[in-house]
């Protein structure tokens, strides 16, 4: 809601999966086909308005604290469920994410149902059910995002860590579990391995491990992001109580007492900090992003309210959630707040100086489009939030790329394509950029009308002024060394 009144639009990720969402399939070049399977049914239920996407971000986060809560309770008893759904709920890097429907969303969710599953397979292991259902929830998490693989190499960690487990693992069901996830992953795989595996290869790209090196500093900025991921208030309450059992821990020993958490606590540490580590060995040797560690923080808001309440620190808890909505109300309410604090719309220092102006900008662009002429950009973000902005389907725009480059959907899929010679009626192109110049597009098409300039998006740090045209009959790339011509990929 504060999204919508504060008249936020999309970013460029989220319009780029609503363009995906109008040609469903099983991959695209950069991610699995959940995101744009999730966009798709959203428009068809509610539209394609941006409050319709938010909502679904939102109803995925929500349902997935509650799932979490649900396994905690049925982890430490009944106390543990609606403290850490509460606080699960109110962490900043969840509860912002909740904003944007982008591949955490599902992400977030299938690992929480994984969780709990997980939880119920182990306890009771003849119940082959959930284990058909664990399943079923990772191969869909894969499909959503491949961060989910890492659910799968920490719960076999977990397994071969302990007696029971290893039983386990000599028992059908957590074979049957990976087998089933890797048959529901299986068509996404098929369409990489008949693409010349894209997505795997932009994974590869995005991780910088070619260029590792070991970082410290990145190491050092990536924690302190996961700070604010966490929620400094709550990360410092739970790490405080923490520190006090485990200086009480000799005492425990000595009186022969027993935890009776212990086993709880083994599994959620197994399922959160394996992608921690990851994350920052991923961010010591090349990068890491801020998020790509957010599943992790499911077991960890376990853990850390249990030691809270096992302390009877509840009034630390409720103080930190509440510092943390104080956050999350900051951060929606963003393009109020700046105006007293000097900042225009737009600014660079503006936390949303990207998403504003592309529907004032698209609308500008309407009247020049029928129902077939086709957008064409140079740039993945700009094509996306146009697209989105005249509601253009996957096959109404192209991408301008006489390069012949392969490093965005657009340029390996949606390529402008060279007409026949001698066609009736040349197909008609709107073609809006910051970079093409006239001279590129007379070699390239039979006529060009150029229009008058556009000021493009309200942004500072966006590209200006946009050069508009209409132009009529591609003939296909030309290289500057040869007359031959250069086919799309």
């Amino acid at each position: 809601v504060g999204l919508q009144v504060v008249g936020l639009g999309l970013h460029f990720d989220e319009a780029q999966y609503w363009v995906w969402s109008t040609h469903l399939d099983w991959g695209y070049f950069s991610k699995p086909p959940m995101i744009a399977a999730l966009y798709h049914a959203a428009s068809t239920l509610l539209g394609d308005d941006p409050w319709v996407f938010r909502a679904t971000a939102g109803m995925l986060y929500t349902a997935a604290a509650i799932v979490v809560g649900r396994t905690a309770q049925e982890a430490f008893g009944p106390n543990a469920g609606p403290p850490t759904t509460v606080a699960l709920a109110s962490i900043p890097g969840l509860a912002i994410s909740a904003g944007f429907l982008t591949t955490d969303a599902p992400l977030v969710l299938f690992w929480s149902v994984a969780l709990l599953l997980l939880q119920r397979a182990s306890a009771r292991s003849s119940q082959t059910g959930h284990w058909i259902g664990l399943g079923l929830v990772v191969g869909l998490g894969l499909l959503s995002k491949y961060t989910m693989g890492a659910f799968a190499l920490s719960a076999f960690g977990w397994l071969l860590t302990r007696p029971q487990g290893r039983a386990l693992l000599k028992q059908p069901g957590p074979w049957l579990a990976l087998l089933i996830a890797g048959f529901v992953c299986a068509p996404n795989l098929l369409w990489n391995a008949q693409h010349g595996f894209p997505t795997l290869r932009h994974t590869q790209e995005i991780s910088q491990l070619d260029r590792a090196g070991v970082r410290p500093d990145r190491l050092i900025e990536f924690l302190l992001s996961q700070v604010v991921v966490a929620g400094p208030a709550l990360l410092l309450c739970g790490l405080l109580a923490l520190r006090r059992r485990l200086l009480g821990r000799v005492g425990t020993a000595q009186s022969g007492l027993v935890d009776p958490y212990r086993e709880g606590r083994g599994f959620f540490l197994w399922m959160s900090l394996p992608l921690l580590l990851l994350a920052c060995v991923q961010a010591t040797l090349s990068r890491a992003q801020v998020n790509w560690a957010l599943p992790a923080y499911l077991g960890l808001t376990v853990l850390l309210v249990l030691e809270l309440q096992t302390l009877n620190w509840q009034r630390c808890r409720r103080y930190a959630v509440v510092l943390n909505l104080i956050v999350l109300a900051i951060f929606l309410h963003w393009p109020l707040l700046r105006q007293p604090l000097g900042l225009n719309a737009g600014a660079r220092d503006d936390l949303f100086a990207r998403f504003y102006g592309w529907p004032e900008f698209a609308g500008r662009l309407q009247g020049h489009l029928d129902g077939q002429t086709i957008l064409v950009n140079d740039d993945r973000a700009s094509l996306a939030l146009l697209a989105y902005g005249l509601r253009l389907p996957l096959a109404r725009i192209a991408s301008w790329n006489p390069r012949g480059d392969c490093s965005s959907h657009w340029h390996c899929f949606v390529n402008l394509v060279k007409e026949p010679s001698g066609s009736e009626t040349p197909q008609r192109y709107l073609i809006v950029s910051a970079n093409i110049d006239d001279a590129q597009l007379r070699e390239h098409f039979q006529s060009i009308t150029r229009l008058p300039d556009d000021v493009g998006p309200n942004c500072a740090a966006c590209q200006r002024p946009w050069r508009v045209w209409l132009a009529a009959g591609f003939r296909g790339y030309r290289s500057d060394s040869s007359s031959s011509e250069r086919t799309p990929p």
